[in-house]
């Protein structure tokens, strides 16, 4: 993985990697047009059509957090008569979920199965690549056969990744 601030020569050293290990070189820019292709879908018949349903959630999701925060932000400034934005008219970023999926997606390709890869620029930080490259656990019930909905996540404290994760060996080179 290649990190760095804009304009550091990730993707140019990126590159190197990439021809002198003929590896796939992945960058974010690839990701988020896979996230565009998959919701210009129109046609019904098309397989991803679910995937595309459970992305334009989570943006209408994010979008609306968006209004509230920008809602609350205008009434702690005191701006009066405050009308905010239309949810359908509001540029926001990929949701950080649907990147982690679509990156996972990519890494389970033949391509960066067989020959590993090199990641430009994406995942950005710790909790990103703890959300790519780590699947929950597999919880079993007393006689040992395993759950199939895992318990859910502590909401009010910070997750104990080593208690619920393991590392994801379908993504893994």
């Amino acid at each position: 993985m290649v990190s760095g601030p804009p304009a550091s020569g990730k993707s140019f050293y990126s590159g190197m990697v990439q021809k002198n290990y003929d590896v796939p070189h992945i960058n974010v820019k690839q990701i988020v047009d896979r996230a565009q292709e998959i919701l210009a879908i129109e046609d019904e018949e098309d397989p991803r059509n679910e995937l595309k349903t459970d992305f334009q959630g989570k943006i209408d999701e994010a979008k609306e957090k968006e209004i509230e925060r920008l809602t609350a932000q205008a009434e702690a400034d005191g701006v009066e008569d405050y009308e905010p934005p239309e949810a359908e008219n509001l540029q926001i970023p990929l949701p950080s979920p649907i990147l982690y999926e679509l990156l996972k997606q990519r890494l389970q390709e033949n391509d960066a199965r067989n020959r590993g890869y090199v990641l430009d620029g994406f995942p950005r930080n710790h909790e990103d690549a703890l959300n790519v490259f780590l699947k929950r656990q597999t919880m079993y019930d007393e006689e040992g056969v395993p759950l199939e909905e895992p318990e859910p996540l502590p909401e009010d404290e910070e997750i104990d990744w080593d208690k619920y994760f393991e590392p994801n060996p379908d993504i893994l080179p």
